[in-house]
């Protein structure tokens, strides 16, 4: 089966990198970061996964990646300096949609 999938190399300001984030049609959540690699699967009750992350706060964010105990202390750090960079790649990307 044929899988939509976006990648996203994220970097901060100054162009340092951040992380690589995959997502998938199908709800797949992955990143390998400076903060930890993380990996989940994001249901959403909306059909495009991006707009739901565009819709996620900081704990939500961190809530999605807290499946391991031992990320618990990274996932607030991982949050706060991936999700407004994949917020801003995600709309870029759909306003090229558009």
């Amino acid at each position: 089966m044929k899988q939509e999938v976006y990648r996203y190399d994220l970097f901060n300001t100054n162009e340092d990198w951040l992380g690589t984030v995959i997502l998938t049609k199908d709800g797949l959540f992955s990143a390998v970061t400076d903060w930890g690699n993380f990996a989940n699967s994001l249901l959403s009750d909306n059909d495009n996964l991006r707009e739901s992350i565009l819709e996620m706060d900081e704990n939500d964010f961190s809530e999605l990646v807290e499946t391991d105990m031992e990320l618990m202390d990274k996932s607030d750090c991982f949050s706060r300096n991936i999700l407004p960079a994949l917020k801003e790649a995600i709309k870029k990307e759909l306003e090229a949609e558009a």
